[in-house]
């Protein structure tokens, strides 16, 4: 359908939080790099780099929302505009209640990683 409709489609994959060793942080680092990526290199596959909009559900939804909130300047040399927007789908933004879930028994959370990955709180 977005292709269809002119878009161009890149579908970032990172890690599994198992893989990462339970560490959040690896796999939003991945999407980070990878939406870098995407912008240095857009012009290489038609795309427009002045027009990323990112997206995700669940677990990549979180992720993208970390990236939302993202100091692309700081972090990669980028402009700070270079995500336009993003819609993220069935997400929780906000680590603490996750920290007290079930999925503390594979997700390594410590303080750090709660902050740094509850992105309504980053200061991006």
């Amino acid at each position: 359908m977005l292709i269809n409709a002119g878009a161009h489609y890149v579908a970032l994959d990172f890690v599994s939080v198992k893989d990462a060793g339970g560490d959040l942080r690896v796999m939003a680092a991945q999407v980070r790099r990878g939406i870098a990526w995407v912008y240095k290199n857009a012009a290489s596959f038609g795309g427009d780099p002045e027009r990323i909009y990112i997206g995700g559900h669940s677990s990549g939804g979180h992720l993208f929302g970390v990236a939302l909130v993202t100091d692309w300047e700081k972090e990669f040399g980028l402009p700070p505009t270079i995500v336009k927007g993003g819609l993220c789908m069935s997400v929780l933004y906000e680590m603490v209640p996750v920290r007290l879930s079930w999925r503390r028994t594979y997700v390594s959370f410590t303080d750090a990683m709660a902050d740094a990955m509850s992105s309504p709180y980053r200061q991006a």
